[in-house]
This record gives C-alpha cells, structure tokens and sequence, in this order.
C-alpha cells in the first residue's frame, strides 16, 4: 500500500503570490504522494502514477494557455507560430517534461526535509486510524520544523 493521499495543500487564507505560484503548490501536492512512496517506501504504487497524470494533465494546460493567451509564467514558455504545429506538440511535451522534472526534484526534496516528520505520522496512522489535531501538532513540534501559529493551522 502507499501513502493513501495523505498530502494536501494548507490554505493561509491569503491567495498565492501569482498564478505560476499557485500551479507549482498544486503539482507539487499531486507529485508528494509519488515522491514520499519513493523515498520512504522505496516503491511507488498505481496510485502515485494517477497523481503524475493529474499532474501532467494541469501543466498541459497551463502550457496551451501560456500559448494562447500569453499567460505569465516567468520560465521560458515560447509562443509558435501556427505553422509550427507539428513540432509544437513536441515543444509542449518537452517542457511540460522539463518543468516537470525540475519541480519533482523540489518535491523529493521537501519530502527528504520533512522525513522525521512523516515517518512519525506513518507510525501514529499505523497505530490508530487516524490522528487528531492535537496528534498532529506534538509530532510537528515534537520534531521542531513548524513552531507557534503555523503549528496552530496543521
């Protein structure tokens, strides 16, 4: 069995800073399930590969947006000429691969930093069903990596 989807994005009430920002959070929440099955597991089941799809799917269309409509990204997402549709395809899939690879690196990163944190939350889940609030935040402080009010929002 894997992680079961345990990751999920903590909304701070505030919206993200741009629209690349905001993409990056959601991938990176569809790539965590795949790169925590990786790392702490090393296997990754059927269900992470669901993750990568819905992942692919969202940058797909983040990237034929950028082409149509000249949406802000700040990587270098080129605008082709309709002759070019041919290779335009291949350009697509080149940096959705590209952008992809990039923020899964991020992502095994974040899984790699938050370790202890997530061993000791398998463990609690191993032992009971699920885990309260209160469970959550003593691991979290426990292990020191998110202090006072954000500790307050897990």
């Amino acid at each position: 069995s894997g992680i079961n989807g345990l990751c999920s994005i903590i909304h701070d009430g505030k919206r993200s800073a741009s629209s690349l920002d905001r993409l990056k959070k959601e991938i990176t929440v569809n790539l965590a399930g795949k790169a925590a099955e990786e790392v702490l597991l090393g296997t990754v089941s059927l269900g992470a590969h669901d993750d990568l799809e819905k992942a692919i799917q969202n940058l797909r269309l983040a990237v034929e947006k950028e082409l149509v409509f000249g949406f802000e990204f700040g990587y270098d997402f080129r605008r082709f000429d309709e002759k070019q549709a041919g290779s335009r395809q291949d350009k697509v899939s080149d940096k959705i691969f590209s952008v992809l690879k990039e923020w899964y690196g991020d992502t095994l990163d974040l899984i790699k930093q938050w370790r202890p944190v997530i061993e000791e939350l398998m463990a609690g889940l191993m032992k009971q069903k699920y885990l309260l609030r209160d469970d959550i935040n003593k691991i979290v402080s426990d292990n020191g990596i998110l202090t006072g009010s954000l500790a307050q929002k897990c």
